[in-house]
C-alpha cells in the first residue's frame, strides 16, 4: 500500500467526502487531542458552523465553550435521539453508547442511528480505545479513520481497517508504531497518508498527569 507523508491534513476536505469518520488508537495516544485540534481548525475557517462534542473531560469544557464556541452535550439522550442537524458532532468513547457485538442485538439500532446522521446532514466523528469495537459491521459504515499507534490484536480480523493498518510499514510485528504527534489517514477510497499535528496543551486533558515513579 502506498504511504505518503505530509504535514497538515485538511480535515474539511476529508469530512466533505465522508459522513462518518473513526479515530482508532491505543489508550493515551492523544486521540482526543488530535480530534479537538481538527475541530479548532474547522472553527477557525467556519465561525458559525455548529460543532458539538460529548464525552470530553471536564477540564476541557471551559476552553471548548469559551475559546472555540463548541457546544458541550451533557446527556447521551441528545445523541441517541439525534435531533441535531447540519453540524459536526464528535462523540468520545462511542463504545459507551452502543455495542457492536451481534449477541447484544444493537446493530439495527446503530444502523438507524447512522442513517439519521446522513439524513440530518451531520458529520460524525467517533473514537474509542475499546478493543474489537471497529468490527466489519462498523467498517461497513465508517469510510475513513484517523489512526494513531495501535496494537494489531485490537483490530478485528476481516475488517478493511485491520487489513490496511497492517499494510503500513512499522518497526514492530505487534503494533503500528509512531510518535505521539503522528497519525495516518486510512480509507478504502484513497492512498494511506501519514500526517503530523501540533500539540496544544489547552486541548490535552491529561497534561497535568505526572509520572508516579519520577
Amino acid at each position: 500500500m502506498a504511504d505518503k507523508e505530509t504535514n497538515n491534513l485538511n480535515i474539511i476536505t476529508v469530512l466533505k467526502k465522508h459522513d462518518i469518520m473513526g479515530i482508532a488508537g491505543n489508550r493515551n495516544t492523544a486521540k482526543s487531542s488530535l480530534v479537538l485540534s481538527h475541530l479548532k481548525a474547522i472553527r477557525t475557517q467556519y465561525n458559525d458552523l455548529p460543532i458539538y462534542v460529548i464525552g470530553v473531560e471536564e477540564n476541557l469544557k471551559e476552553t471548548l465553550r469559551n475559546d472555540l464556541k463548541i457546544n458541550i452535550l451533557e446527556s447521551t439522550m441528545d445523541i441517541l435521539d439525534l435531533n441535531l442537524k447540519n453540524c459536526v458532532l464528535y462523540v468520545d468513547e462511542f463504545a459507551l453508547l452502543f455495542s457492536t457485538k451481534k449477541q447484544d442485538k444493537e446493530q439495527d439500532k446503530l444502523m438507524r442511528f447512522f442513517d439519521r446522521v446522513s439524513h440530518n446532514n451531520v458529520k460524525l466523528i467517533i473514537s474509542t480505545a475499546r478493543e474489537g469495537f471497529f468490527n466489519k459491521f462498523m467498517c461497513s459504515r465508517i469510510t475513513a479513520f484517523l489512526v494513531k499507534q495501535i496494537e494489531y490484536d485490537a483490530l478485528v480480523n476481516g475488517s478493511w481497517l485491520k487489513e490496511r493498518v497492517k499494510a503500513i510499514n512499522s518497526n514492530s510485528d505487534y503494533r503500528l508504531e509512531m510518535e505521539k504527534d503522528k497519525y495516518y489517514l486510512v480509507s478504502p477510497d484513497e492512498l494511506t497518508s501519514r500526517y503530523s499535528f501540533k500539540y496544544d496543551e489547552t486541548l490535552d486533558s491529561k497534561k497535568e498527569n505526572k509520572c508516579l515513579f519520577e
